[in-house]
């Protein structure tokens, strides 16, 4: 079982194009995406309402190799809705679920590499935002249903994406529970949800906590010695 529709989510982008050219090119190419239904750019954000996920559209502009991109809110052209992120960091899983209030439903929205290539991954709430277990059996019992999907092979890696909407579900109710994505009953990763930006709601250029800045951050560590060459003294 997939979620149950695909509605269209509007996607903020920090853009750094590489020529005064380039940003034609991407809206361009952007606009031709039957996926697309509106492509705004405001100096370096873009502005995207799509039916595609976040990590297909990321791909997209990243591709063009015409500029550099990092999603900086999700949300909705027609209410500004509730928005949430789990960020999932496990032995060699790593990922992001975005969850966001659209037109009544719970919009799905996740990226995770390295997850095992034998089976479907299962993605959904759990009653606890308790990972201090292993086998995050500290999380308790299942809340929700988010939805499954099958790993593809990437380079020397694997992905899982997840893009849909689910009826009857609401962010707020899933604050501070455990979003765990398992595998045959077995579960392999988790994080807790917190509340994550909407839409123009996060225009931060480096991070608070050392200063390292919004498009070093994926190419980086989260903690140690290779993350402290990139921070920058706080002002």
């Amino acid at each position: 079982m997939s979620p149950e529709e695909t509605l269209e989510p509007t996607y903020e982008f920090a853009v750094k194009f590489k020529s005064c050219c380039a940003s034609k090119k991407v809206i361009d190419r952007l606009k031709n995406s039957p996926d697309t239904r509106s492509v705004e750019l405001n100096d370096d954000t873009l502005v995207i309402t799509s039916a595609a996920s976040s990590s297909a559209i990321l791909s997209a502009l990243e591709s063009s190799g015409e500029c550099e991109a990092v999603l900086r809110g999700v949300g909705s052209d027609k209410k500004q809705g509730f928005a949430a992120v789990a960020e999932l960091h496990c032995k060699n899983t790593k990922g992001v679920v975005r969850l966001l209030d659209i037109s009544n439903s719970l919009l799905v929205d996740a990226v995770v590499d390295g997850l095992p290539f034998d089976s479907k991954v299962k993605f959904s709430i759990h009653k606890y935002g308790d990972l201090s277990s292993s086998d995050y059996s500290s999380c308790g019992d299942e809340l929700a249903f988010l939805g499954e999907t099958i790993p593809e092979h990437l380079d020397s890696d694997t992905r899982a994406v997840l893009h849909g909407t689910v009826k009857g579900l609401n962010v707020s109710d899933f604050i501070g529970r455990a979003l765990v994505v398992s595998q045959q009953n077995k579960r392999l990763c988790a994080a807790v949800v917190a509340r994550s930006a909407g839409l123009f709601q996060n225009s931060k250029q480096f991070c608070t906590c050392d200063g390292v800045s919004i498009w070093d951050e994926r190419r980086v560590p989260s903690v140690g010695p290779q993350r402290a060459a990139f921070a920058q003294p706080h002002l």
